[in-house]
């Protein structure tokens, strides 16, 4: 009888084990886990702009990898790009954006949003920096359905006329998931540089 005991209290202890064990590895599965990278470049096109601004081509990408064991919906994604003019300064001197960003006066130059499904009414519209309406497009953007190993990727691709040395802001946000309980958002803020050879700035920062 103490065998037989011994034996079933240990097949009961196996089997609570083995369940939260299960219990472990199901949230894992349903939790989600996005890899996203980012990139921003700023190119001089050699074209005189107004008084002494210049024309620069701006691109802004990135891609959203699904690294979680169930599907992800990505539900919108929204880029703002603001640019500030910053004081003259000699050349060699150095900028910590980082500090400074806050200070600085910007004006909004490019903004784009864009939506998975027609269901998300909240999402059809979002508020640029200005305090603008920016409607958002339907489908794009990197917005999709990814299964597991999936990526889908998404850019800004624009034109500003500006003054050699100004700063570029980038704050983008994707949401993904909106509709159930673990939605999550990521944003991120990249700071660049229209080229100007004699000055030195610290960045980007997040």
């Amino acid at each position: 009888m103490w065998t037989i005991f011994l034996y079933l209290s240990f097949e009961a202890t196996e089997r609570r084990i083995r369940r939260q064990l299960d219990d472990i590895e199901l949230g894992v599965a349903e939790s989600t886990r996005l890899k996203i990278s980012h990139s921003l470049k700023v190119v001089d096109l050699a074209i005189a702009g107004a008084g002494d601004n210049r024309v620069y081509r701006v691109t802004f990408t990135y891609e959203v990898t699904n690294d979680s064991r169930r599907p992800v919906e990505l539900s919108y994604a929204i880029v703002h790009a603001s640019l500030s003019d910053i004081p003259e300064m000699a050349p060699g001197d150095v900028i910590d954006l980082k500090q400074r960003a806050g200070k600085l006066k910007w004006r909004d130059v490019h903004s784009q949003g864009h939506y998975y499904k027609p269901k998300w009414n909240d999402a059809r519209t979002t508020t640029t920096s200005a305090g603008d309406k920016l409607l958002l497009q339907k489908g794009g953007g990197g917005t999709a359905l990814l299964h597991t190993g999936e990526s889908s990727d998404g850019s800004a691709d624009f034109l500003i006329s500006g003054k050699p040395g100004a700063v570029i802001t980038i704050n983008a946000k994707i949401g993904s998931n909106c509709d159930e309980a673990d939605a999550e958002h990521w944003k991120t803020t990249l700071l660049g540089m229209l080229p100007k050879p004699d000055l030195d700035v610290q960045g980007p920062t997040k």
